[in-house]
């Protein structure tokens, strides 16, 4: 072999194994996982023989109970079907964490409006709902934007807030303090995302990613001490919620 042609072998073999290396070395590890109960929306009971599937892919589910782990960082839809209930899906955003998110699910004899997923709502309360999680959460995940809608509805449900949904979006406290952002500088009257208003039927139907909580925040863009001293439920994307 001529030695200006096992030289250029020799730089094509460098070149090779340090482009593995560094391809080898970008690799994410995986060490995401996902797991909740199957239980009935009605009446509480766990659920056996639900069928469970994760970014199209299987999940094991042991007497109710489904778990996924190993995932790489990503958005998975999440699917589950049961004899006798209406599917569920939701799109989940996978990091480096373990995520619990627990799943209801409605019986198909009682399918809820699409318009209207619970009479105790009207279509303007609905929409008005939506358009908060859209202004409040439009660059979170689905999950989060769920959590979020959900968190406004365990204030109408307690006894400490407004019993409706305008009321706890539009309440004030001592005449100046607004508790949404968005009634302040205007993005609650921005129409609703396709994406913000699916979320918000799942929160009517019963899902809580927010596991009760009353409120959110995100780290990076308050101080306020007492937001900071509430109980952390769970944390979602940029958003802490909070009792």
């Amino acid at each position: 072999m001529a030695r200006h042609q096992f030289i250029t072998l020799v730089c094509l073999l460098s070149v090779m194994l340090v482009l593995g290396g560094c391809s080898n070395a970008a690799q994410p590890t995986p060490s995401g996982r996902l797991s909740g109960q199957i239980t009935d929306a009605k009446t509480g009971i766990v659920l056996q023989g639900a069928h469970v599937t994760l970014g199209g892919n299987p999940v094991t589910v042991v007497n109710g109970t489904y778990m996924a782990d190993a995932l790489l960082p990503g958005t998975y839809e999440l699917i589950v079907t049961a004899s006798g209930y209406r599917e569920y899906y939701i799109k989940v955003a996978i990091g480096r964490e373990s995520i619990s998110h627990n799943i209801k699910m409605q019986p198909a004899a009682e399918p809820p409006s699409p318009s209207q997923p619970n009479p105790g709502y009207s279509a303007a309360d609905l929409d008005l709902l939506a358009r908060l999680v859209h202004a409040e959460a439009e660059g979170e995940p689905y999950l989060g934007k769920v959590a979020v809608a959900a968190t406004v509805l365990n204030r109408v449900a307690s006894s400490n807030y407004p019993n409706t949904i305008p009321g706890v979006i539009y309440q004030v406290i001592d005449g100046r303090y607004v508790q949404y952002e968005p009634v302040l500088n205007g993005r609650i009257n921005i129409p609703a995302g396709a994406e913000a208003i699916r979320a918000t039927q799942e929160a009517v139907r019963g899902v809580d990613p927010s596991f009760g909580a009353i409120g959110f925040f995100n780290p990076a863009k308050t101080s306020n001490s007492w937001v900071r001293s509430r109980p952390v439920t769970t944390v979602i994307g940029n958003h802490v919620f909070f009792k």
